[in-house]
């Protein structure tokens, strides 16, 4: 109910919240692909994924995948790059396609940005295109790890904070849109950059943190009552054939 309120009815605590559909039936994927031991197949598997997204810029209701999906599929081949899984040129390759994917799903974007704000070129191809193109380069250095974010604190700091940040930065927009006209811009941008840090820093140190603590200890309780059944049951059953 939480991550997909609006399935079933009902209004999501948070617009931004409507991604999480999105992100569960990644997860629902990666169940798919582990049940039926489809991992060797996954480039298979993701080259009909970027062949269906081919089809689909024909037909306008398939435009939000452009955008939603892309990020998903991208991740899963830098992992493929760091991890060196397969023949590269073949990750390689569907990593470019799907990098061409998300620049056209940057285009729809501003299209749809221009359309809220009704005014023409409120946001620019080039512009959205350069963040997709620098997101996609610095996901890559990663992968091949020209980038080592763990030996920078400071960007291991931000990977941390970044899901607080992402839960709540609907509402860091609205204090900003609230106060743009009554305090001086810089001031009001910089303020709240500094707020921001400090309460997602606070919400991943004292919230986050000892709730995944927390969940670990009662999810290896759970994991284990089962490994000793399924122990147990094997012992009875070697018991038995002797």
């Amino acid at each position: 109910m939480t991550m997909m309120p609006t399935v079933f009815g009902f209004q999501a605590l948070s617009p931004v919240f409507h991604t999480l559909v999105v992100e569960l039936c990644f997860y629902l994927f990666v169940l798919f692909i582990l049940i039926f031991k489809g991992w060797n197949k996954i480039l298979l598997i993701i080259t009909v994924l970027l062949s269906l997204f081919a089809i689909g810029q024909f037909f306008p209701a398939t435009r939000n995948a452009y955008f939603m999906f892309t990020p998903f599929i991208a991740g899963m081949l830098f992992y493929f790059i760091n991890a060196k899984k397969f023949t590269p040129w073949k990750v390689y390759t569907l990593a470019l396609v799907n990098f061409c994917f998300a620049l056209k799903g940057s285009m729809l974007l501003t299209e749809d940005i221009d359309r809220y704000y009704k005014i023409p070129h409120s946001a620019n191809y080039f512009v959205m295109g350069g963040i997709i193109t620098l997101l996609y380069l610095t996901f890559l250095l990663i992968s091949l790890k020209k980038i080592n974010i763990p030996g920078y604190p400071f960007l291991k700091k931000l990977g941390e904070i970044a899901y607080p940040f992402f839960l709540f930065h609907i509402f860091f927009l609205g204090v900003y849109w609230h106060f743009r006209n009554t305090i001086q811009a810089d001031i009001l941008l910089w303020g709240l950059m500094i707020f921001i840090g400090l309460i997602c820093w606070g919400l991943n140190v004292f919230v986050e943190k000892p709730l995944s603590k927390i969940v670990s200890l009662i999810l290896v309780f759970i994991f284990n009552v089962f490994r000793k059944r399924d122990i147990s049951v094997k012992s009875e059953s070697l018991t038995h054939q002797f």
